[in-house]
């Protein structure tokens, strides 16, 4: 059923050695690594392959769009999306679009037969024939978002959807992100941790991109997070690092004593906010200042650009704990 996946490498290892070889059949020829990667996998399944005449009928449909700065998403009521970094032609940005669709409402899905609405015919096309030889690209993508539908049990339809009708997913593709993807220094926050003697195992606000530990939480369907919504879930047992958004620390701070929980968070100098004074019976050590710079945060999908407030903004990076206050 998915032998379409596994042939495009052979044929192009094939097609090069009939023209450095001016035809013949008889020459011989070198297998790429990807090709020989194939020729395992049908070693491994041929017995096992199988075709399915008719597949059930579709369960659920998912939109998905791209733009040149980002992609969106939509199942129903919710949706979804966030920045590219990837500089890929607009064909292999739909088809990631598609895939990060995919794995932000992979819990929606499993098990069931999916129509992916897509704008972009060339996507509808590699998707549905699972593959190409054109563009390796858009291949490796194609065969990610298929072995991700195998590991899931999903059946995948993909299908053109005009873009003017697209309308939600196309917005999302569309958003600016600049005011809530900031991340810290990746070396700044690492010697921070270390200076604090604190090892944190969960990012409690980050996104794919400005994640700052493997394991993370959203605060919408995003493709690797393990939590949505971090206010949603106990932190009670969690060793945690966070950089929320500025609006939201007086309902982390509270959070931290409602559940008794222990970590890090990283908040301005600005002694002035209703939080600070919460905060500060928290503190388990003193904090480590982070003095303003124009390096201090950036945008993982635009990394030259500086945060507005670079000139005056001083962080602290806290190591706080409620259990007990």
């Amino acid at each position: 059923m998915f032998g379409a996946l596994y042939y495009r490498c052979l044929e192009k290892d094939k097609t090069l050695a009939l023209k450095v070889a001016k035809g013949s059949f008889g020459a011989k020829n070198s297998i790429s690594q990807h090709g020989i990667q194939e020729l395992n996998w049908w070693l491994e399944n041929l017995e096992a392959s199988y075709n399915v005449f008719q597949h059930p009928s579709i369960d659920i449909v998912l939109y998905s769009d791209a733009s040149t700065t980002g992609w969106g998403a939509a199942l129903g009521e919710q949706s979804t999306g966030g920045p590219t970094e990837a500089e890929l032609h607009i064909n292999a940005l739909e088809q990631q679009a598609a895939f990060f669709a995919l794995r932000s409402f992979k819990h929606s899905l499993s098990g069931k037969h999916v129509k992916l609405m897509i704008d972009n015919t060339s996507a509808v096309y590699i998707i549905n024939n699972m593959g190409t030889s054109h563009s390796d690209n858009c291949h490796s993508i194609c065969v990610a978002i298929w072995e991700f539908c195998i590991t899931n049990k999903i059946w995948l339809t993909a299908a053109h959807l005009p873009g003017a009708l697209n309308v939600v997913a196309d917005k999302e593709s569309r958003r600016s992100y600049s005011d809530s993807e900031w991340m810290i220094d990746s070396n700044i926050m690492q010697k921070s941790l270390s200076d604090l003697d604190f090892t944190p195992e969960i990012d409690l606000f980050a996104s794919r991109l400005n994640n700052q530990l493997n394991a993370y939480c959203s605060y919408r369907p995003d493709p690797d997070a393990m939590y949505i919504n971090a206010f949603s879930i106990s932190w009670a047992n969690l060793k945690f690092y966070s950089f929320p958004p500025f609006s939201c620390i007086l309902q982390v701070v509270q959070k931290i004593i409602q559940d008794k929980a222990a970590g890090v968070i990283v908040v301005p100098n600005w002694p002035t906010q209703a939080w600070y004074s919460l905060l500060q019976p928290l503190l388990v050590k003193s904090p480590q200042t982070c003095k303003p710079s124009k390096t201090l945060l950036h945008l993982p999908a635009c990394q030259t650009q500086s945060h507005p407030l670079h000139k005056k903004l001083e962080l602290h990076i806290c190591l706080v704990s409620g259990k007990d206050s």
